[in-house]
């Protein structure tokens, strides 16, 4: 499968280990990765739900790199554990969301919206790990499924899709402290600029990109900039 991997030395897409490599389990824990250490140490201290959150951000990003179903593949390595807190639970069902999304499975895309909401339902603040108390939130929980909800809309073109997106990324917008949380405000609103500009609201579509530029004023990120452009092309070349 030979997966990529952005956070390698040699190059922001060097392959993640040698060529031909097959195994998802390999590729994540190699030296040659930004995820091996921290998920070499997790599973030695037996931290699960740790663990499983590197698997999610290692599937993010194969996600991003345009690998859905790689990204797939290796969150199921986070299952079946049942030690998981349904914090974490949350995160990794909203990253299957995203995935279906991206692959244009509507059932699967719904079906993973409502699990990580039922996970987060379960979750008890005082009993998740500390390291997850700054996403517990109403805002989080909306941005997360309102970008699943956006990946199916671009890829399936309904309207019932791209409205359940906007209505999930604009209470994520609202909800969101824009002095603390610049880049979550900053990716929902050029999502929510994209979305209005496909239905040719144009007026609606600068607004939400303007509240993204001013969002992302003072982040310096490779992603942000990326979707920024991306949604600065599909405004104006309307």
């Amino acid at each position: 499968m030979g997966y990529a991997n952005a956070c390698t030395p040699q190059s922001e897409h060097s392959p993640n280990g040698p060529p031909g490599q097959r195994s998802t389990a390999a590729n994540t824990s190699r030296p040659g990765s930004c995820s091996a250490w921290p998920y070499y140490a997790a599973t030695q201290a037996g931290d699960v739900d740790l663990r499983a959150h590197i698997l999610s951000d290692v599937a993010t990003q194969q996600l991003y790199l345009g690998g859905a179903r790689d990204c797939l593949e290796i969150i199921r390595l986070a299952d079946g554990d049942e030690r998981v807190h349904p914090a974490v639970r949350f995160v990794l069902h909203g990253v299957r969301a995203r995935a279906f999304g991206a692959l244009g499975d509507a059932d699967g895309c719904s079906r993973q919206i409502g699990l990580a909401e039922d996970a987060y339902a379960r979750t008890k603040p005082d009993e998740a790990p500390e390291w997850m108390n700054g996403f517990l939130n109403e805002a989080h929980v909306d941005s997360v499924t309102g970008q699943a909800a956006f990946s199916l809309a671009e890829r399936t073109g309904q309207e019932q899709h791209r409205a359940d997106s906007s209505t999930r990324l604009a209470r994520a917008v609202r909800g969101f402290d824009p002095n603390t949380r610049a880049r979550a405000v900053a990716l929902c609103a050029t999502r929510l600029a994209i979305l209005d500009q496909r239905r040719d609201e144009t007026a609606a579509a600068r607004t939400w990109m303007g509240q993204a530029v001013a969002a992302s004023q003072d982040l310096r990120s490779v992603r942000i900039s990326r979707d920024l452009d991306s949604a600065k092309t599909i405004v104006r070349s309307a």
